[in-house]
């Protein structure tokens, strides 16, 4: 006989995804287990596991239900830089709208087919830039995460907004000590849009200044002889 959700429903796939991503929402994904989803849905932990098979596989249908909507901006007609601005920007705004994406994405792989589709049209900007394979997975690599970092870093601040307060007062402890981030803490824009678009504008500009050049056209390291006079006796005046 089907379990059976509190309130009467039936227990289902989607209906624990739901419920895993309700308790995600409201204390984090640290904080989710399988034994304490069992009981927030009302069931026994055993019949979880009929429908996903490991909290890995939760999680990875959780990123695939909160990117199920996505669409990524068109790049086809944008040069290979725009195009990868483009793409990792909305990335960064899907990471903004699900302020924990980022951290099931920083402690385990997900093939979720958005992010895949981001990944191919970002390696494939690369390779059009004339990157090698070793070149587009590095590119690619530290893209990725730049962005899942940020998002991360960014959702920590949200979580202890104090942290910021936190840091200044250490820092202003020791003003010898910590010079330079004392004089930029009063303009900082840290985990801020703004300073997301900055950091990715270095990264691209990084990489623009790392595209192969085609190599230039060989010249002939042959010098040309010159002329040498007749040696036939024969044209030679009496």
């Amino acid at each position: 006989m089907p379990a059976s959700l509190k309130g009467g429903g039936q227990l289902t796939r989607d209906s624990i995804i739901a419920t895993a991503i309700t308790m995600i929402e409201s204390d984090g994904v640290d904080t989710l287990t399988m034994r304490k989803l069992a009981t927030a849905c009302g069931a026994a932990p055993m019949s979880l596991y009929r429908h996903v098979a490991t909290k890995e596989e939760l999680l990875r249908a959780v990123v695939d239900t909160y990117l199920a909507d996505v669409e990524l901006p068109a790049t086809d007609d944008l040069p290979w830089h725009e195009a990868i601005q483009q793409v990792i920007l909305a990335v960064g705004a899907e990471f903004e709208a699900h302020t924990h994406l980022a951290e099931i994405m920083a402690i385990q792989p997900v093939d979720a087919a958005a992010v895949l589709d981001a990944m191919e049209r970002i390696a494939r900007a690369l390779r059009s830039a004339g990157f090698d394979d070793n070149g587009v997975r590095s590119g690619l690599a530290t893209l990725s995460a730049f962005a899942t970092g940020y998002a991360h870093r960014r959702a920590a601040y949200r979580r202890a907004p104090e942290t910021r307060a936190h840091r200044f007062s250490r820092l202003s402890a020791e003003p010898v000590r910590f010079a330079t981030l004392l004089s930029i803490s009063a303009g900082d824009t840290l985990n801020t849009p703004e300073d997301f678009r900055a950091g990715l504008a270095l990264i691209v500009q990084a990489l623009r200044q790392q595209v192969p050049r085609a190599p230039s056209p060989s010249r002939s390291t042959c010098t040309p002889t010159k002329a040498q006079p007749s040696r036939d006796k024969g044209n030679r005046p009496e």
